[in-house]
């Protein structure tokens, strides 16, 4: 009971204090607080000078471990372990994120010569998410584009591609009317009495001095009455 206790007390003493009592220096050290933007690499580091022959290192995040190393030197010397020897741990972060942010410690748990814990003093990690000035940035001169735009230039636009678009569909659909009736060219004649018999044959409706309408070919130029007129001649 009286080993158990002894034990204790002095675990106690070895995580209260974690500066040599012979130089004042602090025995475990640790990268300061650093802040980083998200996807960014980051390295903290815990360093130590401590005389042990089998260690443990643990990396805690908000008091939760998150990594651990086990150290030996068992095969050294007797007198090289009787020193304090320096060593160090690395905790990485590739591309790091927002939820990587906290704080970090590293603790160190001495087993062997003798059950002692020292801890660093804490390393806190601030991300940050990227480029939110940049998009801002973007997006309020986007806006100033936007609004800086004249009046006397979108006002015209606004009326003018309207009428346009209008022009375009009638123009259109003049073209296809003149094609259509393009074909063919009906004309009003006299009815006249030569022509009542044949007339009268085709159509019981019509009337003497009333007018007909006929459909007569169309033709290209005059070149074609002038050979017309040449063969009667000839």
């Amino acid at each position: 009971m009286k080993l158990l206790l002894s034990s204790m007390l002095l675990a106690s003493l070895c995580t209260l204090s974690s500066w040599s009592v012979s130089s004042g220096v602090p025995i475990v050290t640790q990268t300061p607080d650093v802040a980083v933007t998200e996807g960014e690499t980051v390295n903290i580091t815990c360093c130590w000078v401590v005389k042990f022959e089998r260690m443990t290192v643990n990396w805690l995040k908000n008091q939760t471990v998150i990594k651990t190393e086990l150290l030996n030197n068992l095969n050294k010397s007797q007198a090289s372990l009787q020193q304090e020897r320096p060593g160090c741990s690395y905790l990485t972060f590739m591309n790091i994120s927002r939820e990587d942010s906290g704080r970090y410690t590293c603790r160190l748990n001495v087993e062997i010569p003798e059950l002692c814990r020292y801890e660093g003093h804490g390393t806190v990690v601030t991300v940050t998410a990227r480029d939110n000035n940049n998009k801002d940035s973007n997006a309020s001169g986007d806006e100033k584009v936007t609004k800086g735009l004249p009046v006397y230039i979108t006002a015209p636009l606004a009326v003018v591609v309207p009428l346009l678009l209008i022009a375009l569909l009638c123009f259109c659909a003049l073209k296809r009317r003149q094609a259509s009736s393009a074909a063919r060219v009906i004309y009003e004649v006299p009815h006249t009495d030569s022509e009542e018999a044949d007339m009268d044959k085709r159509s019981t409706s019509s009337s003497t001095g009333s007018s007909q309408w006929c459909q007569v070919p169309v033709y290209e130029s005059f070149d074609y009455f002038e050979r017309v007129q040449t063969k009667e001649s000839g």
